[in-house]
């Protein structure tokens, strides 16, 4: 009975030394999971960023090539060109 006992308990060791490396392994690749989390989400946050970036990159382009436009091609425009034996006028919008 004593070595029945004994191969018994010698099992329930194996058993329970298997059982705390897979929680050792759980543990690490919870961990890496979390590292790798982690950079995704700062990619992620880089990411929105150059796109905000390029975003306030392009509407300062636009309205530079608006007020551009207005100093330049509006009123060359008005000075070569006539309509119907009139002078050509750029229309100004009426904020009333």
């Amino acid at each position: 009975m004593a070595c029945h006992l004994t191969a018994l308990v010698v099992v329930c060791v194996q058993v329970v030394d298997i059982m705390r490396v897979n929680v050792e392994k759980v543990l690490e690749r919870d961990k890496k999971l979390t590292e790798l989390d982690d950079r995704a989400g700062y990619t992620f946050v880089d990411i929105c960023e150059n796109i905000t970036v390029v975003f306030l990159v392009t509407v300062i382009f636009t309205v530079m090539i608006f007020e551009l436009c207005e100093l330049y091609f509006w009123p060359e425009l008005g000075q070569n060109f006539v309509v119907n034996g009139m002078k050509f006028q750029k229309v100004e919008e009426v904020n009333n």
